[in-house]
Protein backbone atom coordinates (compact mmCIF):
# COMPACT_ATOMS: atom_id res chain seq x y z
CA UNK A 1 0.00 0.00 0.00
CA UNK A 2 1.21 3.51 -0.83
CA UNK A 3 2.37 5.47 2.22
CA UNK A 4 1.44 9.16 2.34
CA UNK A 5 1.94 11.90 4.89
CA UNK A 6 -0.69 14.27 6.22
CA UNK A 7 0.62 17.04 3.99
CA UNK A 8 0.29 14.78 0.95
CA UNK A 9 -3.39 14.25 1.73
CA UNK A 10 -3.98 18.00 2.05
CA UNK A 11 -2.12 18.67 -1.21
CA UNK A 12 -4.15 15.95 -2.93
CA UNK A 13 -7.35 17.43 -1.59
CA UNK A 14 -6.47 20.83 -3.04
CA UNK A 15 -5.60 19.24 -6.39
CA UNK A 16 -8.96 17.49 -6.50
CA UNK A 17 -10.73 20.67 -5.39
CA UNK A 18 -9.17 22.64 -8.24
CA UNK A 19 -9.97 19.93 -10.77
CA UNK A 20 -13.57 19.10 -9.83
CA UNK A 21 -14.85 21.58 -7.23
CA UNK A 22 -16.04 21.27 -3.66
CA UNK A 23 -19.20 19.31 -4.41
CA UNK A 24 -17.19 16.53 -6.07
CA UNK A 25 -14.59 16.31 -3.32
CA UNK A 26 -15.19 13.10 -1.39
CA UNK A 27 -12.86 11.00 0.73
CA UNK A 28 -13.39 8.08 -1.64
CA UNK A 29 -12.36 10.14 -4.66
CA UNK A 30 -9.42 11.60 -2.80
CA UNK A 31 -8.21 8.15 -1.74
CA UNK A 32 -8.39 6.97 -5.35
CA UNK A 33 -6.55 10.12 -6.47
CA UNK A 34 -3.75 9.31 -4.00
CA UNK A 35 -3.73 5.60 -4.80
CA UNK A 36 -5.01 4.64 -1.35
CA UNK A 37 -7.84 2.63 0.11
CA UNK A 38 -10.67 4.90 1.25
CA UNK A 39 -10.40 3.98 4.92
CA UNK A 40 -6.69 4.78 5.08
CA UNK A 41 -7.39 8.52 5.02
CA UNK A 42 -8.87 8.27 8.49
CA UNK A 43 -5.38 7.68 9.86
CA UNK A 44 -4.74 11.35 9.10
CA UNK A 45 -8.22 12.88 9.24
CA UNK A 46 -11.13 11.41 11.24
CA UNK A 47 -13.73 13.13 9.03
CA UNK A 48 -14.16 15.09 5.82
CA UNK A 49 -14.68 18.23 7.90
CA UNK A 50 -11.27 17.76 9.52
CA UNK A 51 -9.75 17.44 6.06
CA UNK A 52 -11.49 20.61 4.86
CA UNK A 53 -10.21 22.50 7.90
CA UNK A 54 -6.65 21.43 7.09
CA UNK A 55 -7.16 22.47 3.47
CA UNK A 56 -8.54 25.83 4.61
CA UNK A 57 -5.51 26.30 6.85
CA UNK A 58 -3.22 25.64 3.91
CA UNK A 59 -5.13 28.10 1.71
CA UNK A 60 -4.99 30.87 4.32
CA UNK A 61 -1.24 30.35 4.68
CA UNK A 62 -0.95 31.79 1.17
CA UNK A 63 -1.81 35.26 2.48
CA UNK A 64 1.71 35.50 3.87
CA UNK A 65 3.14 38.18 6.14
CA UNK A 66 2.62 41.95 5.94
CA UNK A 67 5.11 43.99 3.95
CA UNK A 68 7.04 46.67 5.88
CA UNK A 69 5.94 50.29 6.04
CA UNK A 70 2.62 51.93 5.37
CA UNK A 71 -0.27 53.06 7.55
CA UNK A 72 -2.71 50.76 9.33
CA UNK A 73 -5.41 51.27 6.69
CA UNK A 74 -2.90 50.50 3.92
CA UNK A 75 -1.98 47.35 5.85
CA UNK A 76 -5.63 46.32 6.07
CA UNK A 77 -6.16 46.95 2.35
CA UNK A 78 -3.06 44.89 1.65
CA UNK A 79 -4.46 42.07 3.77
CA UNK A 80 -7.84 42.19 2.00
CA UNK A 81 -6.29 42.04 -1.46
CA UNK A 82 -3.91 39.26 -0.43
CA UNK A 83 -6.72 37.20 1.07
CA UNK A 84 -8.90 37.64 -2.01
CA UNK A 85 -6.03 36.64 -4.28
CA UNK A 86 -5.29 33.57 -2.15
CA UNK A 87 -8.90 32.40 -2.00
CA UNK A 88 -9.30 32.83 -5.74
CA UNK A 89 -6.20 30.74 -6.36
CA UNK A 90 -8.29 27.64 -5.60
CA UNK A 91 -11.62 26.65 -7.07
CA UNK A 92 -14.30 27.15 -4.39
CA UNK A 93 -11.55 28.48 -2.11
CA UNK A 94 -13.98 30.91 -0.49
CA UNK A 95 -16.45 28.17 0.40
CA UNK A 96 -13.75 25.90 1.81
CA UNK A 97 -12.42 28.59 4.16
CA UNK A 98 -15.86 29.93 5.08
CA UNK A 99 -17.16 26.47 5.89
CA UNK A 100 -14.55 25.77 8.55
CA UNK A 101 -13.59 27.37 11.84
CA UNK A 102 -9.87 26.86 11.77
CA UNK A 103 -7.54 27.27 14.72
CA UNK A 104 -4.62 25.43 13.13
CA UNK A 105 -1.05 26.67 13.00
CA UNK A 106 -1.04 28.59 9.70
CA UNK A 107 -4.33 30.38 10.31
CA UNK A 108 -3.33 31.44 13.83
CA UNK A 109 0.11 32.61 12.68
CA UNK A 110 -1.27 34.62 9.76
CA UNK A 111 -3.98 36.18 11.94
CA UNK A 112 -1.52 37.17 14.66
CA UNK A 113 0.94 38.64 12.15
CA UNK A 114 -1.66 40.91 10.56
CA UNK A 115 -3.33 42.01 13.80
CA UNK A 116 0.10 42.84 15.21
CA UNK A 117 0.94 44.81 12.06
CA UNK A 118 -2.26 46.84 12.38
CA UNK A 119 -1.49 47.47 16.04
CA UNK A 120 2.09 48.48 15.29
CA UNK A 121 0.85 50.95 12.70
CA UNK A 122 -1.48 52.77 15.08
CA UNK A 123 -4.75 50.87 15.40
CA UNK A 124 -6.00 49.94 18.87
CA UNK A 125 -5.54 46.22 19.48
CA UNK A 126 -9.27 45.50 19.80
CA UNK A 127 -10.04 47.45 16.62
CA UNK A 128 -7.18 45.63 14.89
CA UNK A 129 -8.59 42.22 15.82
CA UNK A 130 -12.28 42.99 15.29
CA UNK A 131 -11.67 45.17 12.24
CA UNK A 132 -9.45 42.52 10.69
CA UNK A 133 -12.13 39.89 11.29
CA UNK A 134 -14.79 42.13 9.73
CA UNK A 135 -12.67 42.61 6.61
CA UNK A 136 -11.93 38.87 6.56
CA UNK A 137 -15.67 38.15 6.57
CA UNK A 138 -16.33 40.69 3.81
CA UNK A 139 -13.65 39.20 1.58
CA UNK A 140 -14.96 35.67 2.16
CA UNK A 141 -18.50 36.65 1.21
CA UNK A 142 -17.35 38.54 -1.85
CA UNK A 143 -15.19 35.69 -3.12
CA UNK A 144 -17.92 33.09 -2.55
CA UNK A 145 -20.29 35.15 -4.72
CA UNK A 146 -17.54 35.88 -7.23
CA UNK A 147 -16.56 32.24 -7.62
CA UNK A 148 -20.18 31.14 -7.74
CA UNK A 149 -20.87 33.49 -10.66
CA UNK A 150 -17.71 32.33 -12.42
CA UNK A 151 -19.05 28.76 -12.43
CA UNK A 152 -22.15 29.80 -14.39
CA UNK A 153 -22.35 29.68 -18.15
CA UNK A 154 -23.06 32.95 -20.00
CA UNK A 155 -26.62 31.71 -20.57
CA UNK A 156 -27.10 31.04 -16.85
CA UNK A 157 -25.72 34.47 -15.94
CA UNK A 158 -28.06 36.13 -18.39
CA UNK A 159 -31.04 34.19 -17.06
CA UNK A 160 -30.24 35.08 -13.44
CA UNK A 161 -29.72 38.76 -14.13
CA UNK A 162 -32.92 38.76 -16.18
CA UNK A 163 -34.97 37.75 -13.15
CA UNK A 164 -34.22 41.16 -11.62
CA UNK A 165 -35.78 42.97 -14.56
CA UNK A 166 -39.53 43.61 -14.68
CA UNK A 167 -41.49 42.51 -17.73
CA UNK A 168 -42.40 45.07 -20.33
CA UNK A 169 -41.38 48.63 -19.57
CA UNK A 170 -37.93 49.95 -18.82
CA UNK A 171 -36.80 49.24 -15.25
CA UNK A 172 -37.33 51.95 -12.66
CA UNK A 173 -34.39 53.68 -10.99
CA UNK A 174 -34.11 51.22 -8.09
CA UNK A 175 -34.26 48.14 -10.30
CA UNK A 176 -31.75 49.66 -12.71
CA UNK A 177 -29.37 50.26 -9.80
CA UNK A 178 -29.78 46.65 -8.64
CA UNK A 179 -29.08 45.32 -12.13
CA UNK A 180 -26.03 47.57 -12.35
CA UNK A 181 -24.72 46.15 -9.05
CA UNK A 182 -25.35 42.55 -10.11
CA UNK A 183 -23.64 42.97 -13.48
CA UNK A 184 -20.79 45.21 -12.28
CA UNK A 185 -17.17 44.16 -12.54
CA UNK A 186 -16.27 42.11 -9.42
CA UNK A 187 -13.14 44.20 -8.94
CA UNK A 188 -15.22 47.37 -8.76
CA UNK A 189 -17.65 45.84 -6.27
CA UNK A 190 -14.74 44.60 -4.17
CA UNK A 191 -13.07 48.01 -4.01
CA UNK A 192 -16.38 49.67 -3.12
CA UNK A 193 -17.09 47.25 -0.26
CA UNK A 194 -13.53 47.44 1.04
CA UNK A 195 -13.64 51.24 1.01
CA UNK A 196 -16.78 51.12 3.18
CA UNK A 197 -15.00 48.90 5.71
CA UNK A 198 -11.94 51.12 5.79
CA UNK A 199 -13.95 54.35 5.99
CA UNK A 200 -15.82 53.00 9.01
CA UNK A 201 -12.63 51.98 10.79
CA UNK A 202 -10.98 55.32 9.99
CA UNK A 203 -13.94 57.12 11.52
CA UNK A 204 -13.77 54.92 14.61
CA UNK A 205 -10.01 55.39 14.90
CA UNK A 206 -10.32 59.17 14.60
CA UNK A 207 -13.10 59.28 17.18
CA UNK A 208 -11.16 57.11 19.63
CA UNK A 209 -7.97 59.11 19.19
CA UNK A 210 -9.84 62.33 19.97
CA UNK A 211 -11.04 61.08 23.34
CA UNK A 212 -9.21 61.95 26.54
CA UNK A 213 -6.76 59.44 28.06
CA UNK A 214 -9.07 58.99 31.04
CA UNK A 215 -11.98 58.10 28.78
CA UNK A 216 -9.88 55.56 26.89
CA UNK A 217 -8.80 53.94 30.16
CA UNK A 218 -12.45 53.46 31.06
CA UNK A 219 -12.77 51.02 28.14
Amino acid sequence: MVQVRRGDVVAGGLELLDAEGLEALTTRKLAAHLGLQAGSLYWHFPSKQALLEAMADQIVAGVGSPSPGGTWDEKLAEFAHGLRRTLRAHRDGGRVVAGSYVTEQNTVAVSRAWVQALRDHGLAVRDAAWGGFAVFSFVLGHVIEEQGMAELTPEQRSAKSGTVLPDGDRPDEVTAALVDAVLADPDDRFEFGLSLCLDGLRQRHTSTAARTPDARKAD
